[in-house]
């Protein structure tokens, strides 16, 4: 009877350990980022991250000069816009852009240098045809407007038709420079400068 009751209790014990399917394992919320850090100039521009995350995703933003532009659970790419707006101060500034998907968090750094100094010139003139000064110094650049509503990046060489003849002021906001030459002064009648 003993025999019995043991063959009993040990066919009961298997016929309670039957296995099922075995166990699926949870699903576990990812972000992938090639960078965490990014450093800018100080100019406003358009940053945009890209990363990879299988969860819903959010945003958190360490500071007001940066601000966006514009669901499945398996690892998809993904774009984010940021308009970074530009440093007008003499001082680098740094912060933070946190993505939370589902459970996990990426801080990304930004990091926006100062403002370059800037060379400021102004010609007024009353000729058709303006050509830019000749700049000076290690990677020059700036912004020229022309006076008549036209305004581009300067490049080497830069010159303007005005659409009719008038009194102009062309003003250059330049960066970088080390001296200047005109090499015509024609029609121009003043020179204001402002470092």
């Amino acid at each position: 009877m003993r025999k019995i009751l043991y063959i009993f209790v040990v066919l009961s014990l298997l016929a309670g350990c039957k296995r099922d399917k075995p166990l699926s394992e949870p699903n576990i919320d990812t972000i992938e980022m090639a960078t965490d850090k990014y450093q800018l100039d100080y100019r406003e521009q358009i940053l945009t991250l890209e990363f990879k995350t299988n969860a819903e995703y959010c945003f958190e933003i360490g500071a007001d000069w940066i601000i966006p532009t514009e669901d499945s659970r398996s690892m998809e790419s993904y774009e984010q816009s940021f308009v970074v707006a530009e440093n007008r101060t003499s001082d680098l500034r740094s912060t933070y852009i946190r993505i939370v998907a589902g459970e996990v968090e990426y801080m990304v750094t930004v990091e926006q240098s100062a403002k370059a100094e800037t060379f400021n010139l102004t010609l007024r003139h009353s000729t058709q045809h303006l050509n830019s000064p000749e700049w000076s110094g290690e990677n020059v650049r700036g912004k020229v407007d022309w006076g008549d509503d036209t305004k581009e990046e300067y490049t080497e060489g830069l010159s303007h038709d005005y659409p009719s003849s008038g009194r102009y002021s062309a003003m250059f906001e330049m960066e970088n420079v080390e001296g200047f030459e005109i090499k015509r002064l024609g029609d121009i009648e003043h020179l204001d400068i402002e470092y």
